[in-house]
């Protein structure tokens, strides 16, 4: 079930979703650390992976779905659905109130549901081009690391970092995805 409520979830209720929550548990003015999962997900609307209005049964059922759990956890939080180990780490992150680890949880949270996400939008992966894969497989990776240095997602940093460098439409093309490589890896060295 959870495969299709997080596939059909339309782009304004993801939106609500993530703007409701971490508008009660961003732990920090505006939307707190919640601010770089909401540029993303403005970005995966904008970039036509998870479309907008009447173009939604275009798009990706993969980041569909990906994105979709994440919302759903952030929303069975918000509705007190807590039963069983789904949200416990979104439930501890809306429990802990200004600890000094609070990026260290948020990433935690967020990547429990990002593996779930990608467990349940596996058969998904063949539909998507060889490009496009290889993007999902950075993307994944670059959270991973973003994770274990505990990035802020407090600001707006990330989210102008991704709309600069992240494909502006869906799919990634083959040049775009080589320019990609290319802009991360002038990051790694930081030759901007």
């Amino acid at each position: 079930m959870i495969h299709h409520n997080a596939l059909n979830l339309t782009s304004p209720e993801r939106r609500d979703i993530f703007t409701s929550f971490f508008a009660k548990f961003g732990h920090g003015d505006g939307y707190g650390y919640g601010q770089a999962l909401i540029d993303f997900l403005d970005w995966e609307i904008s970039s036509g992976r998870i479309p907008d209005g009447t173009a939604f049964k275009k798009g990706s059922k993969w980041w569909k779905v990906v994105n979709g759990t994440l919302a759903m956890d952030l929303a069975n939080v918000l509705a007190a659905e807590t039963v069983g180990p789904e949200a416990s780490p979104w439930l501890l992150w809306s429990k802990d109130i200004g600890s000094s680890n609070d990026q260290e949880l948020l990433w935690k949270a967020h990547n429990y549901s990002i593996d779930k996400g990608c467990q349940v939008a596996h058969p998904f992966l063949d539909d998507e081009t060889k490009e496009e894969r290889q993007f999902i497989e950075i993307v994944l990776k670059i959270l991973n690391t973003s994770q274990s240095q505990s990035e802020p997602t407090n600001s707006g940093k990330l989210g102008k970092l991704t709309s600069r460098i992240y494909p502006r439409s869906y799919p990634i093309s083959e040049i775009e995805l080589s320019e990609l490589k290319s802009s991360l890896n002038s990051l790694k060295t930081g030759s901007h």
